[in-house]
């Protein structure tokens, strides 16, 4: 598995330099979603039916949390766009002068 690069430091490489996930979630947000995979991966064999519901859920929490999370950054943007600040002029503060993106979840194939 591949570290996360933060967005930041992945808009000043190549496009082919590291084709490593960008961030999404904050570090152990990511870990809790994934050890939660994990364990509904494990459960599926004894509990198929439950195991499902708890994908559907798990997703459902995620997709949530990514919507937050990106309307939260446009709502940002377009306040920054309010004050006549552009993507193009804002130069480093798109790059994140603030805190550092999410991290990713990257998901494994189940163990065996």
């Amino acid at each position: 598995m591949t570290d996360p690069i933060p967005v930041a430091e992945r808009e000043d490489r190549p496009a082919d330099a590291d084709q490593r996930p960008i961030a999404l979630f904050q570090a152990d947000e990511g870990r809790g979603f994934h050890a939660r995979w994990d364990a509904i991966q494990t459960g599926f064999v004894d509990e198929p039916r439950a195991a499902v519901e708890q994908a559907h859920a798990l997703v459902d929490e995620m997709t949530n949390r990514l919507t937050e999370v990106f309307t939260r950054e446009r709502a940002r943007l377009e306040e920054q766009w309010s004050r006549g600040q552009d993507g193009c002029s804002a130069g480093p503060g798109l790059r994140r002068s603030g805190p550092a993106p999410p991290a990713a979840i990257p998901i494994e194939p189940a163990r065996a």
